[in-house]
């Protein structure tokens, strides 16, 4: 109420934290459309946080349409004031090529100008670059270097990094112990990914006694936080009864929370289940619904479940056609089954002529990943 009357008045900072107010939703409903009308009129003024708060709107499409332009145009006039998350964000939008063409140079320009103001994001992203060699050589030792100088800081990104640099033994030995330690750190401040790191360190014995009931509790901290790794893991213990008792109920129930996310292992993992009648009634259909999701991510096993659902009529019009196309997408990633599958076709003629020299070649791609039905069909060809 204070914060209206002073603002009505053309009060700059009551102006400021009452556009604050709105875009945090405190003590007032959350209304990014208001803390966009707020901020737009101390930014107008030349304070640089309201600059800086009125691109931020702009590039996360809040209270605005998106607009990464306006988003840029808004932060520069920030940047240009020294104002160090302003310089970070100019930065980002080079580096993603958003509103601007991609530009890995003018992003670490960027960067480094709000590192000299000590910006934790600033040293965080300038090892995002050094780490995936964008626009300078890849250098994992550089990247651990300005991790380290983010970390400092307490930004969790950078814990969660250093953490992942030690656990692949990249610019440093590889050390599981020490990969452990730096995620819990990352993790104490809420990180999901580094939770759901620590709960596969757990899993797999890396650094620590596997214990699976330890990765359980810690894929739930990050599971509960949307990650869908995490969920996707948690279906895996539990349709497998690893740390928990068998349950392929409670297996679907967190493979689906994944798959709704878009994460194609717990689409593929949820057709399975929909296939064979586990957690759920068997349904062909709703099978086929969630394997085609993943399938037309890429996604291997996903293609190859779909090809044997067309190719055996089952919630779909038997369709050999369609099967080996499915067939062929996964044979060419290297899937056994998918491979066996395609020179099986190739030999009956199904889906496509006749043709026992293409359908030997297929074979003999299985069978030396050791497919048992490959090899025994290679006999019978020869």
């Amino acid at each position: 109420e204070w914060f209206q009357k002073a603002a009505a008045r053309g009060h700059v900072g009551a102006q400021y934290d009452l556009g604050l107010l709105y875009y945090k939703g405190q003590g007032v409903a959350q209304d990014h459309a208001a803390a966009m009308e707020w901020f737009q009129k101390v930014a107008a003024q030349g304070h640089a946080d309201a600059q800086c708060n009125v691109g931020i709107l702009y590039r996360d499409g809040k209270g605005v349409a998106q607009d990464y332009a306006a988003a840029m145009e808004w932060f520069k006039k920030a940047a240009g004031q020294g104002h160090a998350s302003a310089q970070c964000n100019v930065g980002l939008l080079h580096r993603n090529g958003q509103g601007v063409p991609q530009d890995y140079n003018a992003a670490m320009d960027c960067f480094q100008k709000a590192a000299i103001r000590k910006s934790s994001a600033a040293y965080y992203n300038i090892g995002i670059l050094y780490s995936n060699g964008l626009g300078v050589c890849q250098n994992h030792c550089a990247a651990m270097l300005w991790f380290k100088k983010a970390a400092a800081l307490g930004h969790g990104p950078a814990l969660h990094n250093i953490g992942l640099l030690y656990n692949n033994g990249l610019g440093v030995d590889q050390d599981y112990v020490g990969a452990m330690r730096w995620l819990k750190k990352a993790a104490a401040r809420g990180h999901a990914a580094s939770e759901f790191g620590i709960g596969v360190l757990y899993r797999n014995g890396q650094g620590v006694a596997q214990d699976y009931g330890a990765a359980m509790e810690w894929f739930q901290k990050a599971a509960a936080r949307g990650h869908a790794p995490a969920q996707y893991d948690i279906g895996l213990l539990y349709s497998s009864g690893l740390g928990v008792a068998k349950d392929y109920g409670a297996a679907m129930e967190w493979l689906k929370k994944a798959a709704t996310h878009g994460h194609a292992a717990a689409q593929c993992n949820v057709g399975v289940l929909y296939c064979n009648g586990r957690g759920v009634a068997k349904d062909y259909s709703a099978a086929m619904e969630w394997l085609k999701k993943a399938a037309v991510q890429g996604y291997a096993a996903a293609q190859h479940h779909v090809a044997l659902l067309y190719r055996n009529g089952l919630g779909v019009a038997k369709d050999y056609g369609v099967a080996m196309e499915w067939l062929q997408k996964a044979a060419v990633q290297g899937h056994a089954g998918a491979q066996f599958g395609v020179g099986s076709l190739y030999h009956l003629g199904q889906g496509v002529p006749q043709d026992n020299s293409l359908a030997m070649e297929w074979l003999t791609k299985a069978a030396a990943q050791g497919h048992a039905e490959a090899k025994r069909a290679q006999q019978q060809l020869r």
